[in-house]
């Protein structure tokens, strides 16, 4: 039970990515570690192409339940009072939460991309480095283990096992790292994507803490890339 727990799909696939790396990687250049990049770029630029017909759809779901919520309100005021003045302020409220609902829906994506954004920026800006790429990871991972492989000496087999098995090692954690990377960069784009969908839920008192974990999703995420930031610098 124990085996199976440590090796969840998610360890063994990074493991895979580690050795794939390892093993068809003869030195920088053999492999476009910029195909990495670009896969990235691509699953960015597709999920943009979501935030239209989402945000649509999401104002629908919103407007309908903005639109129980305010007849819901007014039915147990009406049963209520006939006090003009807490007609006044009750309609006052629920225009408030509804405008103010309505505004982090249409500006969403647009925050969320914000939010993970100012984490990555301050991880540069505190690592004193440059915002990295997944392949960044990669390559200097592979330089690292160069120099091991030219300290390497058939006179010196003991010396030269022990280097072969930590260059193996340190090339299995730069590629996890990669690998880390590449899933957390993955989720952001798809989370300031698709979590518009979910912002509709927005228009309602009884629904609005699924707009409000979103946002909460958006910083883990980018906390989760600020980390890695850290560790990358």
């Amino acid at each position: 039970l124990s085996v199976k727990k440590y090796f969840t799909k998610e360890r063994v696939g990074f493991l895979v990515l580690a050795f794939w790396f390892i093993l068809f990687s003869s030195n920088a250049n053999a492999i476009d570690v910029n195909t990495v990049d670009t896969m990235i770029e691509q699953f960015r630029n597709a999920a943009q192409t979501w935030e239209a017909p989402l945000l649509n759809a999401a104002t629908s779901l919103f407007w309908l339940l903005a639109t129980i919520q305010f007849a819901w309100a007014m039915i147990g005021l009406a049963f209520r009072t006939n006090d003009m003045g807490t007609w006044v302020s009750t309609i006052f409220n629920q225009i408030i939460f509804i405008g103010f609902f309505y505004w982090l829906l249409t500006n969403s994506a647009t925050f969320a991309r914000s939010i993970v954004d100012s984490f990555r920026q301050a991880a540069a800006s505190a690592s004193g480095s440059s915002l990295l790429k997944p392949s960044d990871f990669f390559i200097a991972g592979w330089e690292i283990v160069e120099r091991i492989f030219d300290s390497i000496s058939a006179w010196s087999p003991v010396d030269s096992v022990g280097l072969m098995i930590a260059a193996i090692i340190i090339m299995i954690c730069f590629a996890l790292i990669c690998a880390f990377l590449v899933l957390a960069l993955v989720e952001m784009y798809i989370i300031i994507s698709a979590s518009v969908l979910l912002m509709g839920f927005g228009g309602s008192q009884w629904t609005k803490d699924y707009a409000v974990r979103t946002l909460q999703y958006a910083v883990s995420v980018g906390a989760k890339i600020f980390v890695l930031q850290l560790i990358a610098g």
